[in-house]
């Protein structure tokens, strides 16, 4: 019950933060509208760390396409090792309207094949914009070779400096699998960022994760790349269990006749 409660909870406040979100542009009519791209761009990221024990070796990878005034869309893929023989890839496709001045809203779909299982999500994602601080939500549903359900995401970033940016949030799958975590990136040279990432969740789960990230495309501050440019690769995000088979059942031998 305690775990329903506490999902319940988060799909409760990620909910809020996404309707706030689609409402902001009509509560907000006199906003001046600029591109949701800035200008065609990409990055590419190597992951390295430990998820749930296991020693976890990722490379992924985006590119982000303006599509017109206030429209964009991006691509995402991911491959890589999660202990010594599970393999992890996985496509993802974003559509969304932004301005960088105060929102982005959109849609978003991703394949992920974990090792054999293979899982589709679907979600509304938003990041409204506040001075050195961004709120980021994305509430959605996921199915295949695992149980459906809902599923989300919900941040809160600062930015102490223009190239330094520090979360904490949480994400929830299904009623058990809820988790919360803290990160840090920095940009350490132009369009070349550090980052790490630490989590902990039900089921004694926990992940420590560190890589490098390089920004292509025009030259800009983080908080600009974030804000102007490509929105997060979630790929990686809360890697659901597959469904447990059903046992078989048990035959009882027959009573012999005597």
């Amino acid at each position: 019950m305690k775990k329903t409660l506490c999902s319940r909870h988060f799909l409760a406040a990620a909910l809020i933060v996404l309707a706030a979100m689609w409402g902001l542009p009509l509560a907000l009519p006199s906003l001046s509208l600029a591109d949701a791209i800035s200008a065609p761009n990409g990055k590419v990221e190597g992951v390295y760390g430990n998820m749930d024990g296991d020693h976890t070796k990722v490379v992924s990878g985006s590119a982000s396409l303006p599509l017109g005034a206030m429209m964009g869309t991006q691509f995402d893929a991911i491959y890589g090792e999660i202990g010594s023989t599970d393999q992890i890839k996985g496509l993802g496709l974003h559509l969304f309207t932004r301005d960088p001045q105060s929102h982005l809203l959109g849609l978003a779909v991703s394949y992920v094949d974990y090792d054999g299982t293979q899982f589709e999500r679907y979600a509304l994602e938003g990041e409204y914009y506040f001075g050195p601080f961004t709120a980021e939500a994305l509430l959605g549903h996921q199915t295949g070779d695992i149980d459906d359900a809902a599923y989300g995401i919900l941040d809160l970033a600062w930015y102490p400096a223009d190239n330094l940016r520090l979360v904490i949030g949480g994400t929830f799958a299904d009623s058990d699998q809820t988790q919360g975590h803290i990160g840090v990136e920095l940009q350490a040279a132009e369009g070349l960022a550090l980052f790490a990432e630490a989590a902990i969740g039900e089921k004694n789960y926990e992940h420590a994760l560190m890589g490098v990230r390089y920004y292509f495309g025009n030259q800009k501050s983080l908080i600009k790349r974030h804000r102007e440019d490509d929105p997060k690769n979630r790929l990686l995000i809360k890697l659901p269990q597959p469904v447990e088979p059903p046992s078989a059942p048990i035959s009882l031998p027959e009573d012999s006749e005597a």
